[in-house]
C-alpha cells in the first residue's frame, strides 16, 4: 500500500509550494511535496514565464529569506540576471535544478507526477489525502497539517472551504502563452530601440516606445493580429542570449480550473504564437530570420479560484500601503490585471517608496488544518493583481511553511500560533 504519514504536506510545487516546503522542512517538520510534473517551479518552468517581478520598496528589498537566497543562487550560477525595473530573468532549466537541490538538501520528499484527486474531511478538519501518480496508483497522505499552494485552491476545493464567489470565465484575467524563438541578432534589435542588459542580454517590454512604434506601425498596416495592444516582453536567455522569450498573447474566456477550458486555452495561446512569430520576423530588427524552438508545456494562468479567508485583503490595502499587525509578507508591486473584456491593463503603481503587508490571515482557510499560499490567498479580483506575481506567492509560501513547522513542533492549531514569532523567523532581515 502507498500509504505516507507526515507533519506537514504541501500540494502544489510552484514558487509557493518550493517555499513553503522549504520552510517546513528547515524548521524541522518531515514535509512533503506533490506536484503534478516532474518538475518544480510552476508558471516559471511550466509555462515558461521566467520572469521575477521583485520590485522594491525604494532601496528597500521587501522579499522573502528564501526568494532572495533562490535568486541570489541563480544569478550567482550564471541562471539569471537582473534586466530593468527590478526584472529578473532566468533560465527554466537552472529554475528546476536549483529547486531540486534546495528541497532535496533540506529533506523534502518529492512526489513528482502525482495530482491531487481527493480530500477526506472530518467536522472541519482535513484527515487524509490522495494524489494520483502513473498508471492509476494512488497515494494516500496523512499529515498533521496541509498547505494548498496549487494556485487554483484545489485542495480548499475539495476540502469544502469557503471560496470566493466564482467568477465565470470571461472575467478571470487573460492567460498567456510563452514563445522561445533562436537566431535573433540582438545588436540589430538592440539599434531598433530594445535595452542592452549587462553587454549581452536584451530586454524589451511594452513601457519602451520604440517597440510600440513599431506595433502601430504593423496595425496601420492591418497586419497586428494579436489581441492586446503591444507586447509584454521580450527577453534574452542568461545561457544563450540570442535565444529569445516573448509574452505577447491574450487568451481570454478560458477556465483555468476547467480541463476542457484549459486545454482550448492551450490551443488558442499557439495559434497567437503563430501570429507573434509572423509579426517578429516581419517587423522587428534583428528578428527576421528567428524562429520558433518551443513553446510553453502549458499555458500561463494568472486568475482561478481564491479562498474566503479570514481577512479578504482589497484593492484599497493595496494602494494605500496598509500594514498589518499579523503582516507576513510585502509586495511593492502594482496592481496590475489584465482586462478580460478588452485589449488593455488595469496597472496602477504603488506611492514609491512603498509597500503594503499581506496578513496571516489571507493564508487560514476555514478548513482547520489546511493554509493556503501563493495566487490563491484571501484577496480580491483587483489585489490580486498585485499579489499574485511569482515573488509575492513566494513569500507566502514561507509563511505558510514555517507557520506549519511552528503549528506543529508547539502543537498549536494554526489561528493560534505566536505571530511575533512567525514574523521573527520570516521577516527578521526585512524589518533589520
Amino acid at each position: 500500500m502507498n500509504n505516507f504519514n507526515y507533519d506537514v504536506v504541501v500540494i502544489g510545487g510552484g514558487p509557493a509550494g518550493f517555499g513553503a516546503a522549504l520552510a517546513s522542512a528547515r524548521q524541522g517538520a518531515k514535509t512533503a511535496l506533490i506536484e503534478q510534473y516532474g518538475f518544480c517551479g510552476g508558471m516559471a518552468t511550466a509555462a515558461n514565464v521566467s520572469v521575477y517581478a521583485n520590485f522594491p520598496a525604494g532601496t528597500k528589498n521587501v522579499a522573502s529569506n528564501i526568494f532572495n537566497e533562490f535568486t541570489t543562487e541563480l544569478i550567482h550560477s550564471g541562471g539569471a540576471y537582473k534586466a530593468v525595473n527590478a526584472w529578473v530573468m532566468t533560465n527554466p532549466e537552472d529554475i528546476k535544478h536549483l529547486l531540486d537541490t534546495m528541497l532535496c538538501n533540506a529533506k523534502v520528499d518529492l512526489f513528482y507526477h502525482c495530482k491531487l484527486s481527493e480530500v477526506k474531511t472530518v467536522e472541519g478538519k482535513v484527515t487524509s489525502i490522495t494524489a494520483i501518480g502513473k498508471s492509476g496508483v494512488k497515494f494516500d497522505f496523512t499529515a498533521r497539517l496541509y498547505i494548498d499552494t496549487t494556485g487554483d485552491a484545489e485542495a480548499a476545493y475539495l476540502a469544502g472551504a469557503q471560496l470566493q464567489a466564482k467568477l465565470d470565465a470571461g472575467s478571470y484575467q487573460p492567460m498567456t502563452m510563452i514563445c522561445t524563438l533562436a537566431n535573433v541578432n540582438i545588436q540589430s534589435a538592440v539599434k531598433a530601440g530594445a535595452h542592452l542588459i549587462d553587454s549581452k542580454y536584451l530586454f524589451w517590454g511594452n513601457g519602451d516606445d520604440s517597440l510600440n512604434r513599431i506595433v502601430e506601425i504593423a496595425k496601420s498596416n492591418n497586419e497586428w493580429k494579436i489581441p492586446r495592444d503591444s507586447l509584454a516582453m521580450l527577453w534574452s536567455d542568461p545561457r544563450c542570449p540570442e535565444v529569445i522569450s516573448i509574452n505577447g498573447t491574450r487568451i481570454s474566456g478560458f477556465n483555468g480550473c476547467d480541463s476542457y477550458s484549459l486545454s482550448q486555452a492551450d490551443i488558442e495561446g499557439r495559434r497567437q504564437v503563430r501570429f507573434v512569430v509572423e509579426f517578429l520576423n516581419k517587423y522587428v530588427p534583428g528578428f527576421e530570420k528567428a524562429g520558433i524552438i518551443k513553446t510553453a508545456a502549458q499555458i500561463g494562468v494568472r486568475e482561478t479560484r481564491r479562498i474566503a479567508g479570514q481577512y479578504l485583503l482589497t484593492e484599497d490595502d493595496v494602494l494605500q500601503c496598509r500594514h498589518f499587525p499579523d503582516e507576513i509578507a510585502m509586495s511593492a508591486y502594482p496592481i496590475d490585471v489584465h482586462k478580460s473584456n478588452a485589449n488593455g491593463v488595469d496597472y496602477h503603481d504603488l506611492p514609491h517608496g512603498k509597500c503594503y503587508g499581506i496578513p496571516y490571515r489571507c493564508l487560514l482557510s476555514s478548513v482547520d488544518n489546511l493554509l493556503v499560499a501563493g495566487r490563491a490567498i484571501s484577496a480580491t479580483h483587483n489585489a490580486a493583481g498585485s499579489t499574485r506575481v511569482m515573488p509575492v506567492c513566494m513569500s507566502t509560501g514561507e509563511a505558510a511553511g514555517t507557520a506549519a513547522a511552528i503549528s506543529c513542533r508547539d502543537n498549536i492549531i494554526l489561528k493560534n500560533i505566536n505571530i511575533t514569532l512567525l514574523q521573527k523567523k520570516i521577516l527578521g532581515l526585512i524589518l533589520g
